[in-house]
């Protein structure tokens, strides 16, 4: 398995026993691989200090890793903003930025001249700088703008690892430039036409659900692409003669986050790319004995464990009882699973818990009629939910071995015949290797 999942739940399918098996007694060394978000590492980061252009705060929970792979893990404390341009237009005080989309909620122009419109599909979210925009295959129509030589600088984030964003298009590609592509595989160009004939620059894979920072540059016959401060660089002739028309941020499939798009109308050089990868400056007290080299959010991934003893009643979420009657005393309740409750399991009753003093399971066609009674509630229920039957185990132990984590959690002991397992990320942009890898343990 690879994916990332943002806000998301994973739940594998249950594992059950060959009938006959001796119970399962507990589910040990239960791991997980994985890449939490990532933080940059400047070089002008020490054993005392990082220093870092993702935006971070005050009690924001941090691991940094050394370049022997040790694993140490820190609580912001302070936060000092080195440099922060991302609200200034001009950035670089000589006019040449024609237009600034920070996306903060919408498409308008810092600069006030070249506004956008979001189409229906577009949403904001947490981005590499406030909010950014969410593509989902469709796109934002600006006023059309039309340069010679130029720049564009945009933070491009992929949530799907087979789709390509042209990131400023002339909207049909007729006549002139094409667009400023680039594709989660990390290759790149700036199209001549809808033939491609120029070629792709070949940089490196995009799809790790991380902001990268992109920069298309056309300087007379020269064309460049600048990905996260790393020049590609190709000559093509044809270039020379065309102007491009921009009209759209991406036009194409595209699925995933842009942030802080900058039009500018002249090749920037390597310093001012420098400048825009490093809009923002952050640094904190770190105090380490050996200076970091890589950094990552401390994104937890919680791992919860079902063990039942049948595959019926081995659930990681709620179930819902369909209700065909409720008094004060007694529910009556439908759904497509048998087994699903025996004397002794609590309920939800309009989320009170509760435990039925008795419970009846009876054959309903396609479905099964399950009938509680409890004692006496104030009012007859609505609602009436089986919980969730897992439970979160702990983590013991993180290692690192230069590309990805690995996560062992506490043991889970409970007799049982059947597991299922679950994850919640609750952040955007983790990237899931190996969902779970279970040592399971019975009675000889």
């Amino acid at each position: 398995m690879k994916s990332i999942i943002d806000n998301a739940v994973y739940i594998e399918k249950v594992s059950e026993q060959e009938s006959g098996d001796t119970a399962w007694e507990r589910a040990t060394d239960t791991t997980v691989d994985y890449i939490p978000r990532k933080i940059s590492v400047l070089d002008t980061t020490t054993k005392d200090t990082l220093e870092t252009s993702t935006e971070i705060v005050k009690d924001d929970s941090l691991m940094l890793v050394d370049k022997d792979n040790n694993i140490n893990e820190i609580v912001v404390d302070e936060v000092t903003v080195v440099s922060d341009s991302t609200n200034t237009h001009d950035i670089f005080n000589d006019g040449s930025c024609v237009a600034t989309y920070q996306l903060n909620g919408d498409a308008t122009d810092l600069g006030g001249n070249y506004d956008g419109t979001a189409g229906d599909n577009i949403t904001y979210d947490s981005g590499k700088f406030g909010d950014a925009a969410v593509f989902n295959g469709d796109n934002i129509t600006i006023e059309t703008i039309t340069l010679s030589n130029f720049s564009v600088s945009a933070w491009v984030c992929f949530s799907d690892d087979d789709k390509y964003c042209w990131l400023i298009s002339n909207g049909d590609g007729s006549n002139a430039l094409q667009a400023c592509r680039i594709d989660s595989d990390g290759s790149s160009r700036i199209d001549v036409n809808t033939d491609g004939d120029d070629g792709d620059i070949a940089t490196r894979d995009l799809s790790d659900g991380a902001f990268h920072h992109v920069v298309f540059i056309k300087d007379g016959s020269n064309g460049s692409v600048y990905v996260d401060n790393s020049k590609y660089s190709y000559d093509d002739n044809s270039l020379s003669t065309k102007d491009m028309s921009m009209k759209q941020f991406c036009r194409g499939d595209f699925k995933g986050q842009i942030d802080q798009v900058r039009i500018f109308n002249r090749a920037l050089t390597a310093d001012e790319v420098n400048a825009l990868y490093n809009e923002s400056k952050y640094s904190t007290a770190i105090k380490q004995s050996a200076v970091p080299t890589k950094a990552f959010f401390n994104d937890n991934l919680k791992v919860s464990i079902a063990l039942e003893e049948t595959v019926n009643r081995t659930f990681c979420k709620d179930v819902v009882l369909s209700k065909s009657s409720s008094t004060t005393t007694e529910f009556i309740g439908v759904n497509a699973i048998s087994g699903l409750l025996k004397t002794g399991d609590k309920v939800l009753l309009d989320d009170t818990e509760v435990t039925p003093t008795e419970i009846k399971e009876e054959s309903d066609g396609d479905n099964f009629k399950y009938t509680l009674t409890y004692d006496e509630l104030s009012q007859a229920p609505e609602t009436c939910v089986v919980p969730d039957r897992s439970t979160e185990v702990s983590v013991k132990s993180k290692t690192f071995d230069d590309t990805k984590f690995t996560y062992t959690y506490n043991s889970y002991n409970k007799q049982g015949k059947a597991i299922q397992r679950k994850l919640v990320a609750e952040k955007v942009g983790v990237e899931v290797i190996s969902p779970f890898q279970s040592q399971m343990w019975k009675d000889k």
